[in-house]
């Protein structure tokens, strides 16, 4: 079975292309689930039970668990690749030039840039 099936038309080569070329210039991140400071709460009903479900032949007790967080885990660094606030202010410059040249005044574009700057770190 195919993952494309019914998604349009598959992507140009040259598309395949430029994604493997940004992929391959940025930091690889995962997602990760910090459980370190968990709790888990037994909700009680309404007349103060454990609360408790079937699953399948058993019945199990039910918990509601707190402080689960979930973040963004750097797991490597492409060889070669350029750092992230490199990247991403090569991309911001070519889209900022291009679209807001006509509509922002010098004074506001150098703002644009120190708060461009500011939020990267």
């Amino acid at each position: 079975m195919s993952a494309l099936n019914g998604c349009g038309t598959p992507p140009a080569e040259a598309e395949v292309q430029q994604e493997v070329i940004a992929m391959s210039q940025t930091n690889i991140f995962r997602p990760g689930i910090d459980v370190s400071r968990v709790v888990l709460l037994p909700p009680t009903t309404w007349r103060r039970h454990d609360k408790t479900e079937m699953v399948r032949p058993w019945k199990v007790k039910v918990y509601d668990m707190h402080n689960v967080v979930v973040r963004r885990i750097k797991s490597g660094r492409v060889p070669g690749a350029m750092p992230n606030d490199e990247f991403f202010n090569s991309c911001n410059d070519n889209e900022t030039k291009s679209e807001l040249d006509d509509i922002l005044t010098e004074e506001e574009r150098k703002q644009l840039q120190i708060a461009l700057k500011d939020g990267l770190r």
